[in-house]
């Protein structure tokens, strides 16, 4: 038997803290715009999903996507910078890793920069009434050992 280790390290997001702030409508209509369903039957049924409350629909579209929810966010980012990363415990971070200095695109060169990049990206697909401060507050520099 065998096992890996690995970390998961950057300035970023724990799925699990956002999760509840996330709007499933604005998250549906993303996917929607950009063929993120899987196929036939496992795909998106609008008749189930309309008698779901916000959680259970941000659970459902996640079970019918091509993808994970972090890679569903991460589809939306213009830059193309983020990854997604769990612990094998669980936990899955949206991340942007650690870089040397003359990878760092212009504009995010520092964590403050970088912080707002994350939060404009997640801002897309908040609830209306969550603050960007709110958002904002729980990105952070995450180091975090994974394994299998």
């Amino acid at each position: 038997m065998s096992s890996s280790n690995w970390m998961c390290e950057g300035i970023g997001v724990t799925i699990g803290e956002i999760y509840s702030f996330l709007d499933a409508d604005r998250l549906r209509d993303f996917m929607q715009e950009n063929n993120l369903f899987l196929p036939g039957k496992n795909g998106f049924d609008p008749s189930e999903y309309q008698d779901m409350d916000n959680e259970e629909r941000l659970e459902y579209l996640e079970s019918c996507a091509n993808d994970n929810l972090e890679c569903i966010l991460k589809a939306a980012e213009a830059k193309n910078l983020l990854v997604d990363a769990n612990n094998g415990d669980g936990e899955r971070y949206l991340l942007y890793a650690p870089r040397y200095p003359w990878n760092h695109p212009e504009d995010l060169k520092t964590e403050d920069e970088v912080k707002q990049y994350i939060l404009d990206l997640l801002m897309r697909f908040t609830l209306a009434d969550i603050s960007g401060e709110t958002i904002f507050n729980l990105i952070d520099y995450i180091y975090e050992p994974g394994s299998n």
